[in-house]
């Protein structure tokens, strides 16, 4: 990994003993979303017809999770 310290030197980063922790937390959080949206998926496309959401964004282009996303 290059030295983000010199790439952008008029930012502040976490030290570095912290970033696992962060990691972590960030990677604990991306996957209880991801969990929840597989789970409430029925629910949420419900929501959206309700709201008129689901008519005013279908029509976007659907993609596919990433490999290695654990779903």
């Amino acid at each position: 990994m290059p030295d983000l310290t010199k790439i952008y030197p008029r930012v502040a980063f976490k030290p570095k003993p912290e970033w696992d922790a962060g990691n972590k937390a960030l990677n604990e959080g991306m996957t209880k979303l991801l969990m929840t949206l597989k789970n409430e998926k029925a629910s949420i496309k419900q929501q959206r017809i309700e709201r008129g959401m689901e008519t005013k964004f279908s029509k976007l282009p659907s993609k596919d999770l990433p490999k290695g996303s654990g779903l």
